[in-house]
């Protein structure tokens, strides 16, 4: 008996040979003998002892990598889908802060509240919790971090084509670039 982790790995590599209808007997029999590890002269295999069942380092090593190769292909796609969803996440909660600015602005407007015309700049800002607003470029602005997230959203209203502009950036490790931005647009009717 040897080592249990080199049996079974040796047992899950002849599985493998055999499941893809690799028979090594086949292949001996039309290997040349001094493939084989016979000589030529019609001798034993070199190195064997009659009887013994052992494996050889070959084998061994084919199994190791086998099983290397797998856990390594596992682990690199875990990694993939586990970005994809941080990504996928992240994506969603900018894009309910966003929504949140123009619905805000969309219900000022329906509810012809004169909050509206505050909300007329052509400055950056984002609208607080509160209705009010705030600057962006403003020293400690709340609107970065807004409501304690990850998030900084600009909100910018241009006079000429009445289109209000919502802009969400955060840091994510989804995108190469490390930063990603969602962009929403509103223009009042009329």
């Amino acid at each position: 008996m040897g080592d249990p982790t080199l049996e079974k790995a040796t047992h899950i590599t002849r599985t493998v040979l055999v499941k893809s209808h690799v028979k090594l007997s086949s292949f001996y029999k039309k290997t040349p003998c001094f493939l084989q590890g016979r000589s030529l002269m019609g001798g034993s295999k070199v190195g064997s002892h009659r009887g013994s069942r052992g494996d050889t380092i070959i084998e061994v090593m084919l199994s190791i990598v086998l099983i290397g190769s797998a856990v390594a292909l596992a682990v690199s796609m875990s990694n993939h889908n586990l970005n994809i969803g941080i990504g996928t996440t992240q994506r969603s909660q900018a894009l309910s802060i966003t929504q949140g600015q123009i619905e805000r602005i969309r219900n000022a407007y329906i509810n012809n509240d004169p909050v509206l015309n505050s909300y007329k700049s052509n400055q950056p800002y984002c609208i607080l919790g509160d209705g009010s607003t705030a600057e962006v470029d403003a020293q400690d602005s709340k609107c970065a971090g807004l409501n304690g997230s990850q998030y900084t959203v600009s909100v910018v209203y241009s006079d000429a084509t009445k289109i209000f502009t919502a802009t969400t950036t955060w840091i994510s490790n989804a995108s190469g670039s490390g930063q990603d931005e969602l962009k929403l647009s509103y223009k009042l009717p009329g």
